[in-house]
C-alpha cells in the first residue's frame, strides 16, 4: 500500500473547515463540531473549538476574526450577546474587557454570588454538630 494521502485527497483550510461546522438558523449560528464541556451541566455545550496548525482555537474567536478582518488582541474576549456559547453568528459578538464580560453577565442575571456561611459547598463543620466550646 503506498504512503501518502488517498487520490483526489486535498488539504482544507480553516475557514472551509470553519464553514463545514456551522448550522445557519434565524436566530444564532451554531457550532456543529467539537464543543468544551460544560462544568457542571453534561446536557450543555460550551465554546467550540477547532485545530489551526496542532493548536486548539475557540471558533467564536475565529468567526469574529473572519467577519472583521482584524487581529483580536490578546487581552481582549470575544462576548456573546445571545449567551449562548456555541454561537459564531458575528453580529452577536462582540470585543470586551474581563470586566466588560462580567458587567455584561451581572446585568442579564447570570452572575450569581457565591454561597456563603451554612449553604457553602465546602462546609464541613454543620452547626448543630458542633459542639460548644
Amino acid at each position: 500500500m503506498p504512503h501518502g494521502h488517498p487520490k483526489g485527497f486535498r488539504w482544507t483550510t480553516p475557514t472551509e473547515r470553519f464553514w463545514k461546522h456551522v448550522r445557519i438558523t434565524d436566530a444564532c449560528w451554531e457550532w456543529t463540531g467539537y464543543c468544551m464541556p460544560v462544568m457542571n451541566h453534561p446536557e450543555r455545550r460550551g465554546h467550540g473549538q477547532m485545530r489551526i496548525d496542532a493548536r486548539a482555537v475557540l471558533v467564536h474567536r475565529f468567526s469574529w476574526a473572519l467577519h472583521h478582518g482584524l487581529i483580536i488582541p490578546t487581552t481582549l474576549l470575544v462576548c456573546h450577546h445571545c449567551d449562548n456559547p456555541p454561537c459564531v453568528r458575528p453580529d452577536h459578538l462582540f470585543l470586551g474587557t474581563h470586566k466588560d464580560n462580567s458587567q455584561d453577565a451581572k446585568h442579564k442575571g447570570r452572575l450569581v454570588p457565591p454561597p456563603y456561611g451554612y449553604h457553602h459547598l465546602r462546609l464541613s463543620l454543620i452547626p448543630c454538630r458542633v459542639a460548644p466550646v
